[in-house]
């Protein structure tokens, strides 16, 4: 992901194509974008391709994303996705993992990696949504790092989005600061010489983002309900709080 901090905006199962247009019109009043600054979006599937050709026709610099991705690459899978499928209509990067998928679709880590491996064989960046999967998990950074390790894959970096559970969907966000430590601390302890990117997602905000932004091993956001707004998100990218 290069130095550049990412914004990753998960418009989970929100918008029309009217809708979606008309956001993106309006996050012309942002540019330029800040260099330090490259979003990513994700809508859902029908209208990547569609909104992607409309954001070309306003010269917006948008990378495009797919919420999720199947652990086949084609074959009997009614309603699924292939990654190399979301290739083929110019996304670079696909979630994979998000805990709303563990808890409503009961989607487990064996699968995740599965999908992990299909993004990277068909050039797919992903980003691999991190949470505690038990209540008793461990938090010292060596036991966080061996969790992460298990979706490592040599030759390709791995991209973590790092989603405390108490802060998903709840408008509580921990401290910036404490976030930086961690990260800080699980990159120290990587010893792989592949990039271990680390972003940050859970009740980000356009007061909070900036906060985030600014720690030094903090590498981007996964940003959902926030990432709703033009106005929210343009602050967020502009560094405005």
């Amino acid at each position: 992901m290069s130095s550049f901090k990412y914004i990753v905006a998960n418009w989970k199962m929100n918008g029309s194509l009217e809708e979606g247009c008309s956001f993106l019109r309006s996050l012309c009043d942002y540019l330029p974008f800040p260099c330090r600054r490259r979003l990513v979006v994700c809508p859902s599937f029908p209208y990547i391709l569609p909104l992607k050709k409309y954001g070309t026709t306003l010269s917006l610099p948008l990378f495009w994303g797919g919420q999720n991705c199947s652990f086949e690459e084609r074959g009997p899978h009614t309603g699924e996705v292939s990654a190399p499928m979301l290739r083929d209509i110019g996304c670079d990067f696909v979630l994979l993992g998000h805990r709303e998928r563990y808890v409503h679709e009961n989607e487990h880590l064996s699968r995740v990696k599965q999908k992990i491996f299909r993004a990277q064989k068909a050039s797919l960046q992903p980003i691999v949504c991190f949470f505690f999967h038990n209540t008793n998990a461990c938090t010292s950074p060596k036991e966080l790092l061996e969790q992460l390790e298990f979706f490592y894959t040599p030759s390709f970096p791995l991209t973590i989005a790092y989603e405390p559970t108490g802060s998903i969907g709840t408008g509580h966000a921990p401290c910036p600061q404490a976030i930086n430590k961690i990260f800080s601390q699980l990159k120290a302890l990587w010893r792989h010489e592949e990039p271990l990117q680390l972003l940050y997602g859970g009740s980000v905000t356009e007061h909070n983002a900036f906060h985030f932004l600014d720690q030094p091993f903090v590498d981007g956001l996964l940003i959902g309900k926030a990432s709703l707004s033009p106005s929210s998100l343009g602050h967020i990218l502009c560094g405005i709080s």
